[in-house]
């Protein structure tokens, strides 16, 4: 049994994305984050913290760690005389997060960085304000606070800190409790720190906040006795097949719920967690086990509900004796003698605990709302995290944003030679775009294309190999289609690779994911915060040729609630299943995404007229995230996040330019057409062009793609397929300001190929 151990075992040369988190939560009020900033641009504030149930005693170890502050990091005298100061408040994460927050803020002023050498064990806000609603902060004193150090590696931070050129060091434990006189009233100004801060240096020194070598121990103590205790049941138990469910039910929790300004403080549809937990593991990537960290022991029925339904063994860190208040280890980290360790008084040990245990585990489940949930989810990047009250994040929307969001794409070894070729140019989009750090995944239909499999993975995209179980359904839709309707029945592999993206809450362990078409290019940067509080609880399109009409219409880029697909799936596909058995049409629109739309405007709501709108479950995808080369909106084109080739890719597009009628093109298209090429203003088609362009011509190791897709597109007319990659190099080179003219490419290109004819005839003997 081996669990992942890179954010616990001392590694300062690796990057993970680690932070301590607290089990406080944020709800939107009418005064700011402090008392004394009531006119802040800052809408939460602090909730009481997680409560943790008395333990029963367990034998002491006798294998004490020495955890004495590390001297020589400490601040010099003369550090000490005009330091830069900011607070330590309330609980773990709070903390850590203010912590990274005034750091990256010195980083990026050049300042030098002194670090208040000062943790807070026990952090729960417990007293309100003179409003009624916000809650005091608690900062560091000598009664509640032990050195940052004990806790954090020192070395890890100052490292990572010194990277960015400017120096560090830790202002003493005593001088930070020394330095404060009224203790619950001083300015914590964290998040709003947070907000202005650099979200890639806060997101780095989250990740350089390793734990000490003794808290380490303890991480690793607990996470040894998972497996001893998972393998004394009889079962191979590794640990891919692990969970960490953060589950929010106690009293307090309902109570702040109650003043809560957002919409998923509890339960999604308050229903019951075991349902929640089930439709957030993909049934491919099965779990066998759940840490469970939570307001409360989990009661027996819990354990027993749990087991029966998801197959999931919980493990507690009180049920099941890994780390209790007798344990010397943890004693030992907090060396105050005026107080005898215990969970109520020193709960922010316990929750650095749970938190790293956590860490380790492959698969997170919580309440985004609360903070431990949302950076959890934040350093995780939306891999394998998701959240049982779904909808937005808060502290991810408002003041650290950060990439969650994997993206998906679909794929079938059946599909026509260009949509492979198509496919490699968005990926690499992306990864233009976003560079590594962002989740790629593609449902793959097909064994035999080794060489792309290697491609994906070099480029570290997850591929899950996909068999529908579904293709005879479909293959009959295909047969009983009107292809005059659409485009999408004229190749049964590329038919297929549209339907494929139904099986999505099969393979993907996350709570929302943007799924796009290969015939999408990404241009600019999003993430969590870009959908806002109010994403759609299930599923958003954009428009579709019409820019004009903002509706929920077209399907090539999808904004997906996955639990809430794996909650429908089943019922889905019925409802796919009756229309071919029956060879109904769907009412607003073709294939797949006719489905999809009469399906989730109907869900909950039998019996609606149906109708292009927006609905409960259907919501309007922002028009930047599909923006059709032929639109004619200029500011749209400005804040483009995504390009959509949508009927006529890119070398129909580059045809027409040529001078291709309309007749040499699909009859479905022919609408299109003269929507396109009528007139001769062709600048934002030719701008949705370079897009492509840079894509298809720069890729690392891949020069061979542009080769292949002019070839593709011109597979009979060698003169044509060298005035493509004349086309498609000259423009990747064109700057975006410039008001680059196609047609002049192409012009400029006849008179290329007549050179280049004439000096071949003239060297031929």
């Amino acid at each position: 049994f081996k669990l992942n151990y890179d954010d616990v075992v001392q590694t300062p040369n690796k990057n993970h994305r680690t932070q301590f988190v607290d089990s406080d939560i944020r709800h939107p009020t009418k005064n700011g984050d402090a008392p004394d900033e009531g006119a802040a641009i800052v809408q939460y504030n602090t909730m009481p913290e997680d409560k943790e149930p008395k333990e029963n005693n367990e034998s002491r170890s006798s294998n004490v760690a020495d955890v004495s502050p590390i001297r020589q990091q400490q601040c010099e005298r003369q550090d000490m005389i005009q330091f830069n100061y900011y607070t330590v408040c309330n609980g773990l994460s709070n903390q850590l997060a203010g912590h990274a927050a005034f750091i990256a803020s010195f980083i990026m002023s050049g300042k030098k960085v002194t670090i208040p050498d000062a943790f807070i064990f026990n952090g729960i806000q417990s007293e309100r304000n003179t409003d009624g609603q916000t809650l005091k902060n608690v900062v560091a004193t000598k009664d509640n606070s032990i050195p940052l150090t004990s806790i954090i590696d020192a070395d890890t931070l100052l490292k990572t800190i010194r990277q960015y050129g400017v120096d560090a060091c830790f202002i003493p434990h005593d001088m930070i409790v020394m330095s404060r006189k009224e203790h619950t009233t001083s300015k914590c100004s964290w998040l709003q720190q947070l907000r202005s801060s650099d979200n890639d240096i806060v997101a780095t020194l989250l990740d350089a906040m390793k734990p000490s070598i003794p808290l380490s121990g303890i991480v690793k103590s607990v996470t040894s006795k998972i497996g001893d205790k998972l393998t004394n049941n009889n079962n191979n138990f590794i640990s891919e097949e692990g969970v960490c469910l953060h589950y929010r039910n106690g009293t307090d929790w309902h109570n702040h719920c109650s003043i809560w300004k957002g919409n998923n403080c509890k339960n999604s549809g308050n229903r019951a967690i075991v349902d929640l937990v089930k439709e957030r593991i993909p049934a491919t990537y099965p779990k066998k086990w759940m840490y469970y960290v939570g307001d409360a022991t989990p009661s027996e029925r819990l354990v027993e509900t749990m087991k029966e339904h998801t197959n999931l063994t919980t493990i507690h860190r009180i049920r099941d004796k890994l780390a209790l208040s007798s344990n010397d280890e943890i004693r030992e980290l907090v060396k105050n003698g005026s107080e005898e360790l215990s969970l109520e008084k020193h709960r922010d040990i316990f929750a650095a605990i749970d938190f790293f245990v956590c860490k380790s585990v492959p698969s997170f489940i919580g309440n985004s709302v609360s903070t431990f949930s949302a950076l959890q989810i934040a350093m995780r990047q939306g891999k394998n995290s998701s959240w049982y009250n779904s909808r937005s994040v808060p502290l991810l929307n408002g003041f650290l944003q950060a990439k969650v969001i994997p993206i998906v794409y679909t794929y079938t070894e059946e599909s026509q030679a260009m949509g492979k070729i198509l496919l490699k140019a968005s990926i690499t989009s992306v990864r233009q775009t976003f560079g590594m750090d962002i989740g790629i995944h593609v449902i793959y239909h097909g064994t035999e294309d080794r060489m792309f499999m290697y491609w994906l993975e070099k480029r570290k995209v997850t591929i899950h190999v996909h068999e529908p179980k579904w293709l005879p359904m479909i293959e009959d839709m295909l047969l009983d289609a009107n292809h005059m309707n659409s485009h999408l029945y004229s190749h049964r592999g590329n038919y297929i690779g549209t339907w494929q993206r139904i099986d999505i809450p099969l393979f993907i362990d996350a709570e929302y994911v943007i799924f796009l078409d290969s015939d999408t290019i990404v241009r600019n940067k999003f993430d969590f915060s870009t959908f806002g509080d109010n994403i759609t609880p299930g599923i958003a399109f954009s428009s579709e040729t019409d820019e004009k009409w903002k509706v929920p219409y077209n399907a090539g880029v999808a904004l997906l609630n996955v639990p809430l697909l794996r909650e429908t799936y089943n019922e889905f596909l019925a409802f796919i299943q009756d229309h071919a058995q029956t060879k109904k049409d769907f009412v607003l629109g073709p294939s797949d995404q006719g489905a999809y739309l009469d399906f989730y405007h109907s869900f909950k709501n039998p019996g609606v007229v149906l109708r292009h709108e927006v609905s409960t479950y259907v919501q309007y995808l922002d028009q930047t995230f599909n923006v059709k080369p032929y639109y004619k909106n200029k500011d749209t084109f400005d804040k483009r996040r995504v390009i959509h080739f949508h009927g006529f890719k890119p070398q129909d597009l580059l045809k027409g330019l040529m001078g291709y009628g309309e007749d040499e093109f699909a009859p479905a298209l022919h609408g299109l057409f003269k929507k396109i090429f009528r007139g001769n203003d062709h600048n934002l088609l030719c701008l949705a062009l370079r897009d492509f362009a840079l894509s298809v011509t720069i890729d690392d190791d891949d020069e061979d793609n542009l080769h292949q897709f002019c070839k593709a597109a011109f597979p009979f007319a060698h003169e044509e397929e060298i005035t493509c990659k004349f086309f498609f190099q000259t423009l990747s080179k064109q700057q975006e300001g410039g008001h680059s003219n196609c047609k002049n490419i192409l012009k400029l290109d006849v008179f290329e190929i007549k050179h280049q004819n004439k000096t071949a005839s003239a060297s031929s003997p």
